[in-house]
């Protein structure tokens, strides 16, 4: 819903998970065979690969007669370090979530292939981020529960773009809670586009306030396991 909003905004293009565009670097593929990884930093990004991808960003700017752009991909929380290297200049909305409603989320996708990639591929190379983090436990009570994954997704890539983003001049990014989005739209939208440095009307944000609409089940209640695997991130961010 934010990058839908943000495509309303009449300077901006706004990219839906381009994966095509990220596989100019083989590594950024994820969701199937190949050499792609989850984490990517800035000694990941030789300036061939940068030239080929901010010339394909740019044509994309140019082709929406915009004069920003916007982008999308969930992987990305885990890449804030390339993505810096590649745009000097880029600015990052990261987005926080209740943790609970996220896996549920990913739990009602459909069984194959659309999250976790043919033969689980992402999840796969998302286990690898764990074990390299120490959660290799927390791997394993996961099992094929696609709830117990998406928390563990959530809290790694939560923990990982919080940790990078430590790393990003302040003035360079913000962090919003969807929350806020789907109960004060208006002026979280309004803060959002200070933050950002795009033009603000009372048009611009009613149309991009309009955009959000919130859900109207309560998240489910994690076991014991989902505890574990959540780790105090869910109560360390007040959820």
């Amino acid at each position: 819903m934010l990058g839908e909003a943000l495509g309303a905004h009449p300077d901006v293009a706004y990219l839906n998970e381009p994966r095509d565009l990220w596989a100019h670097d083989p590594r950024a593929n994820i969701w199937g065979p190949g050499p792609g990884v989850v984490v990517l930093t800035c000694d990941d990004l030789t300036d061939e690969l940068a030239s080929g991808l901010r010339s394909r960003l740019e044509a994309r700017v140019v082709a929406a007669g915009r004069s920003r752009l916007a982008e999308k991909t969930p992987i990305n929380s885990f890449r804030i370090g390339y993505l810096d290297a590649l745009c000097p200049d880029a600015l990052f909305v990261h987005v926080i979530r209740d943790g609970r409603a996220v896996a549920a989320s990913i739990a009602n996708f459909p069984a194959r292939g659309r999250w976790y990639g043919k033969r689980d591929a992402k999840w796969l190379r998302l286990a690898a981020v764990a074990d390299r983090d120490g959660l290799t436990h927390l791997v394993k009570v996961c099992g094929r529960d696609r709830f117990r994954r998406g928390l563990l997704e959530w809290r790694l890539a939560v923990t990982h773009a919080r940790r990078s983003l430590d790393s990003v001049p302040p003035e360079r990014w913000a962090e919003l809670r969807y929350e806020d989005l789907v109960s004060t739209p208006a002026s979280t939208v309004s803060a959002m586009l200070s933050a950002v440095g795009l033009s603000s009307t009372p048009e611009i944000v009613d149309t991009m306030a309009g955009r959000f609409s919130a859900t109207r089940r309560s998240p489910p209640a994690p076991d014991e396991v989902g505890i574990e695997i959540a780790g105090g991130l869910l109560a360390e961010l007040g959820y």
